[in-house]
């Protein structure tokens, strides 16, 4: 199974916006993987499913990026970052406390490949917006302006973001092994 990739410290918005290109290339190629009797199966014993979690990180970078892109004067109403942030490399993709057996999936009706790039271009969208959304600020903006939540600043946001959606389809792929690993019951 194909490796996913590792987010890491951009120090302009170019290379962020080069990381969300190889993002988008790496999950999107992934998310074509799963197959198809796996794409709707909840995570066993407990979990959600590859196509709910696709979904799922669809729906938040489509949410960051509103922020990411809301007018000046929004950015600026949060004010400015009070102390130095740390690197993508150091900071949690999510709040929930860290697990190391995350389950697996057990095979069900294979769901249709139409659901599967429909899943992919509603990924590949909200990408799109969140690339877009990047646009329109500063490197100035990016460095010392907060985030909407974590104290970060908007550059760490925007690498969290990513990092956020590269750790749930690490679950997935961790759940495929899993299962793929497993002999049949």
């Amino acid at each position: 199974m194909r490796p996913l990739p590792e987010i890491h410290s951009t120090s302009t918005i170019q290379e962020l916006q080069d990381q969300c290109d190889q993002v988008s290339h790496e999950l999107t190629e992934f998310i074509r993987e799963i197959p198809l009797e796996y794409l709707n199966a909840s995570g066993y014993p407990e979990g959600w499913s590859p196509a709910r979690n696709v979904r799922h990180i669809s729906n938040t970078l489509s949410y960051l990026a509103s922020y990411i892109g809301a007018p000046a004067w929004v950015i600026k109403a949060r004010g400015a970052q009070k102390k130095k942030a740390p690197r993508i490399e150091d900071v949690r993709p999510t709040n929930r406390p860290p697990r190391y057996d995350y389950g697996t999936y057990h095979p069900g009706k294979p769901a249709s490949p139409e659901q599967r790039e429909k899943l992919i271009g509603r990924f590949q969208k909200a990408l799109g917006k969140f690339k877009r959304a990047l646009q329109n600020r500063t490197e100035e903006d990016m460095d010392i302006r907060k985030g909407a939540f974590g104290g970060m600043n908007l550059r760490l946001f925007a690498e969290f973001a990513l990092k956020h959606a590269v750790f749930h389809l690490s679950v997935v792929r961790t759940r495929l092994q899993t299962a793929q690993d497993s002999p049949e019951e």
